[in-house]
Order: structure tokens, then sequence, then C-alpha cells
């Protein structure tokens, strides 16, 4: 069902209808490792860039982190609600990205087995995903087209400064930006500025980061 190569070539890994999947040494022609664990067929299957890791998806809505040294389940990825059908490591292997029937998108910490992100979507059967070169964007596909997402902040905040002619509200800072921390909360009104009134005893000024005043965090 399921097929990759290693970066140089030199080693195959093959996902199979029964859940097992093979890490197989192509100079040789022999099996290095055999991965048992997952409870249906085997959809994809993906190498880390440093070749330390593999990554397998299952019809069974996993998809499990191994050591490609020693063949031992690091983590299990529970988070789809139906089957899991596509799973890609990125550039720096920090993060694993999975795909599913259900429509998902999820990121996950490749050191944690830890959900870091749901990216929303329309729904539709997921089953192809790629990471960028440089691991800023991401590619999902499926049968309602393809779908791309900037994984940076910076990038996601110019590209929403690009696209609204408004402060963003609290829901579409944590739709569009995927904000979960005080970012998102709704802004204090900053009111008007008026002329300093004489000071006998002089002022004290505060400078601020680029949050500025009234930003529902330090600098309230």
């Amino acid at each position: 069902n399921a097929i990759a190569f290693n970066a140089d070539g030199g080693l195959l890994l093959v996902g199979l209808n029964n859940g097992i999947a093979r890490l197989r040494d192509l100079a040789s022609n022999t099996d290095l490792l055999i991965l048992r664990g997952h409870a249906d067929s085997i959809s994809a299957v993906a190498f880390s860039l440093d070749g330390k890791m593999l990554a397998t998806a299952s019809l069974d809505g996993t998809a499990k982190i191994w050591d490609a040294k020693t063949g031992q389940e690091l983590f299990t990825l529970e988070g789809h609600t139906d089957a899991a059908t596509g799973v890609a490591f990125s550039p720096d292997g920090k993060r694993v990205a999975t795909v599913g029937r259900d429509g998902g998108a999820k990121l996950w910490d490749a050191s944690t087995g830890l959900e870091a992100l749901a990216l929303p979507g329309d729904d539709a059967a997921l089953t192809g995903v790629a990471f960028s070169p440089d691991g800023k964007r991401l590619v999902v596909s499926g049968e309602g087209g393809a779908r791309g997402y900037l994984l940076n902040l910076d990038d996601l905040a110019a590209l929403a400064r690009t696209r609204v002619t408004r402060p963003l509200s609290v829901e579409e800072c944590q739709e569009y930006l995927h904000g979960v921390s005080s970012a998102c909360a709704e802004p204090f009104a900053i009111p008007t500025a008026t002329p300093l009134p004489p000071a006998a005893n002089g002022r004290i000024c505060q400078v601020t980061n680029m949050g500025g005043l009234y930003d529902s965090y330090f600098n309230a």
C-alpha cells in the first residue's frame, strides 16, 4: 500500500495490507526491521530526513513513530476519527503531519508524540500531505482539492494584514493564526491622544514592545 526511500536511497520502507511495515536494505536485499503494531492496513510511510525515525499511518485511525535503528515504537498518534491516510516529517524532524479520511490535518511533536496543532479543513477526505523544503508550509490534498497552510506565525500575521482592513476578532485570530494566547484577547480601546499637561515634577516614559499598551498582557 505504501512505500518510501530514505534520503540516500539505500533503504526502503514498505507498508502492507496486514498492518506490518518492513524496513529493507536494498544492497543486501534483506529486511532490517519488521514493524508490528497497527490493527489494519498501512496507508502511508515516511522517513525523517536524518533517517533516525520512521512513521506509519494506518486505516486503524492511528499513526506511529518508530526508532529506525531498533524498531522500537516511540509514539502512537491518536486523534483522527477515521482512517489515517497520510504522514510526513518536517525537514528538521521536529514535527510530524498526518491527514485522514475525517478531513482532518494534524501536526504532532515528534519528540513527545503530543498533538501540537489541528488545522481547519472542509471535512472532505484527505490522502496526501507534504512539507515545503524550508518547513514553513504544509500542503494537504484529497477529495476537495489541495490546501496550503503557513506554519510560521510571522508569515501568518503578514498574510493576514494583507487580507483584512480591520483588527481580527478573537475567533478569527484563533482560527487563522492558530493563536491560543493572550495575543487573541479582545483589545482594549486605545484612547485618543491629547496634549500633555504641564508637569511640575517631571514625567516618566514607558517604552513597550510591538504589542503596545493595552495588549491584555504585561504592557497593560
